[in-house]
């Protein structure tokens, strides 16, 4: 366990905060996704004290450059990132799973992971999920899907998203040619693959997902360490 350090990641943002809170939001306005803090009086006069980073610690242990005034943060500071989830800088974490999962399945271990099946109804959500399966070790140059958070089991035809939003409240689509489809009964899943196309799957079948972390922080190394000992404890 490793505290007063200062995060390896990339600085976005420096200044000075009178206080946590004012670090915290400041982050937050620049869409930060992790920052260092230091009380004002333990550093020199005047010295940025708030520094903002684009994307969390993925492993503590690389948390190495001692500085005993600061205290590392982030928004993802219930769960450590794994070698299989990405960070998009300034938006979030991502895990592509290779795991062949159906769809039921595929949210189950997503919200394991602490989150939910990608977000696709936006065209930047649809080009962040596009860029994680393109960025994967199974993309060799061929056609890849994964499970994303958009379906239509409720009611045929009528998509919502893993939010509960409909789709037809939002303007984008990314269907790919002659979807979304209906031939077979439970073909009411849908999976984007790395040419940034929509499919209608029969939710039954086992694709690789994409899973989007959602935010636990800001929590401080040591309380992260802490909660995530006494998760493992229950």
């Amino acid at each position: 366990m490793q505290t007063c350090t200062l995060s390896n990641q990339n600085v976005i943002a420096r200044t000075f905060a009178s206080d946590l809170e004012y670090c915290k939001n400041f982050s937050r306005r620049l869409k930060g996704l992790s920052f260092n803090y230091a009380v004002p009086g333990n550093i020199e006069a005047n010295k940025q004290n708030c520094i903002v980073y684009d994307c969390p610690e993925f492993n503590i242990t690389s948390l190495k450059q001692f500085e005993s005034s600061y205290h590392y943060y982030s928004i993802y500071a219930r769960i450590f990132p794994t070698e299989n989830m990405t960070c998009i800088p300034k938006e979030g974490i991502y895990m592509f799973s290779e795991e062949r999962l159906n769809y039921t399945n595929a949210i189950l271990k997503c919200e394991k992971y602490g989150g939910k099946l990608v977000n696709i109804n936006t065209e930047e959500s649809t080009n962040r999920a596009t860029n994680v399966i393109t960025k994967s070790k199974m993309n060799k140059n061929k056609l890849l899907m994964a499970y994303a958070g958009l379906n239509d089991i409720s009611q045929e035809g009528k998509f919502i998203t893993v939010n509960d939003e409909p789709l037809n409240c939002a303007s984008f689509r990314s269907w790919a040619p002659g979807e979304p489809k209906s031939k077979y009964s439970n073909e009411d899943c849908v999976t984007i693959d790395s040419m940034r196309y929509w499919r209608v799957q029969q939710c039954n079948k086992t694709f690789p997902y994409i899973c989007e972390i959602i935010p636990s922080g800001p929590l401080n190394l040591t309380q992260a360490y802490c909660t995530n000992m006494e998760d493992e404890g229950e």
